[in-house]
């Protein structure tokens, strides 16, 4: 198991090719509730696909993802 936290360092992870790692199912955790709220919790779901785009006015990439339950 691996918790990774930065979508490009992610990325490099899972195509990085081995003859000896294998991955099983990968699962997006997303915070649920509202922030500093103590109902705040997680949530997670299998993600299925990410996609990195460039909002073209100089600030840092954004990221959608897609899951089996929802899309952020």
């Amino acid at each position: 198991m691996m918790l990774i936290t930065d979508p490009l360092v992610f990325s490099q992870v899972i195509h990085q090719k081995s003859e000896t790692m294998r991955y099983g199912n990968v699962y997006l955790l997303m915070p649920i509730g509202e922030p500093g709220s103590l109902e705040m919790g997680w949530d997670y779901s299998r993600l299925i696909a990410m996609k990195e785009f460039d909002p073209g006015n100089g600030d840092a990439s954004a990221y959608a993802y897609l899951t089996i339950d929802v899309a952020w």
